[in-house]
């Protein structure tokens, strides 16, 4: 009653229009964690030595809902919004937002999307939401992570702003999804050269959901809108075109599962040097009893290759990722766990983990091993 009353009064403070909405539902998780971790055996640079912290994974507040328009058609909308639960900070941006309309044809949404890359890496990841120290885009389609210890998510596993997205029916299991982005970078008609921009993505992926089967493959592209950009010694200066493939497949045998995934990068730079990177990830998890389930993940990012500066005659620059943990539902929506990961970089890399990377005071060197035990509370609403 108390949510129900929320999601009323929030409708009429927007305007009184809303109370048309056929259903208004406020959800959200807190996911929070104690931890200890630490980044040590740097080869070039400093090692990170063990600290303690409380990290929230990926929490979020969110509003959804649907308006029957008739003849089949409803207006559908979503809005999330992320709070820092260690700090109590709130952010407006970075989650999923939209508004759109599903009918017989589909669903048409417009706002910031989890694209069809993305949503495969989500559906095969066994950490719950896919978020904390230990998930597997770390490493996957995310080299700059490796270069430059960003800590953060490759470029087609973070959402997509300002995309239109086009979901499919679903015939026989099968389903297409296809999302647009504008950069919103369009420089003047005579900007100097090398100067040029007008970004655009696109995000393509086709899924096969039967049973215990759960198949996916994805293909997406950014293109900078200019072919003379130029080549930095760094991934992210002067990228001309980022093109990715996504496979993902996964069974369910009820008591087990196990999931597999594996991604290719190609970064052109627009001046006849690129780097490839490519990387899997296997995963599983097993219920050892109706409560109770353990997980555990083995990532590769193998050696970035290619003719670009920052790669160029470099060898020892990939990582291995491997997560192990405990997970036992006291009800239907919270969950106790326990995860221990560690992040092994060759000599010449320095990935970090993705979600809940090891910062503290400055960056770690090459080389250095991120790891971490991390005991926590998820709770879904």
């Amino acid at each position: 009653m108390q949510k129900k009353l929320i999601a009323l009064a929030i409708a009429g403070l927007a305007s009184s229009a809303a109370f048309a909405q056929s259903n208004v539902t406020v959800y959200g998780v807190a996911d929070l964690t104690f931890e200890s971790v630490s980044a040590t055996g740097a080869t070039l640079g400093a090692s990170k030595g063990n600290f303690t912290r409380t990290n929230s994974n990926s929490s979020y507040v969110g509003f959804k809902g649907t308006e029957d328009l008739g003849d089949g058609l409803k207006a559908v909308f979503q809005i999330e919004t992320t709070f820092t639960g260690d700090t109590g900070v709130w952010s407006a941006s970075g989650r999923d937002s939209y508004v759109g309309l599903a009918g017989g044809f589909g669903t048409v949404v417009l706002g910031n999307l989890t694209g069809p890359t993305r949503a495969i890496g989500n559906r095969m990841e066994v950490l719950p939401g896919n978020t904390g120290i230990g998930n597997a885009v770390s490493l996957l389609a995310n080299p700059l992570n490796g270069i430059a210890s960003t800590g953060t998510t490759g470029t087609f596993d973070t959402r997509l702003p300002s995309t239109v997205a086009y979901i499919s029916p679903t015939f026989n299991g099968f389903n297409v999804i296809l999302g647009y982005s504008s950069g919103e970078n369009k420089t003047n008609n005579n900007a100097a050269a090398g100067a040029a921009l007008n970004t655009k993505t696109f995000d393509l992926g086709v899924n096969y959901v039967n049973g215990p089967i759960d198949l996916g493959f994805a293909h997406g592209k950014v293109d900078s809108g200019s072919n003379s950009l130029g080549g930095g010694a760094t991934i992210g200066t002067g990228v001309d075109e980022i093109k990715n493939n996504r496979f993902g497949a996964a069974y369910n045998f009820g008591v087990a599962k196990v999931t597999f995934q594996y991604n290719k990068q190609t970064i052109d730079f627009g001046n006849g040097t690129d780097i490839d990177a490519k990387s899997y990830s296997l995963q599983g998890s097993f219920n050892v009893s109706s409560s109770g389930a353990l997980i555990g993940s083995y990532t590769v990012a193998k050696d970035l290759t290619g003719n670009n500066a920052a790669v160029a005659g470099i060898s020892d620059n990939g990582a291995k990722l491997v997560t192990v943990g405990y997970l036992h539902n006291l009800s239907k929506r919270t969950t106790v766990k326990a995860i221990y990961s560690r992040l092994s970089n060759d000599k010449n890399a320095a990935y970090n983990f993705a979600s809940g990377g090891v910062t503290g005071t400055g960056a770690f060197g090459a080389g250095a091993d991120p790891k971490g035990l991390a005991l926590g509370i998820r709770h879904s609403f």
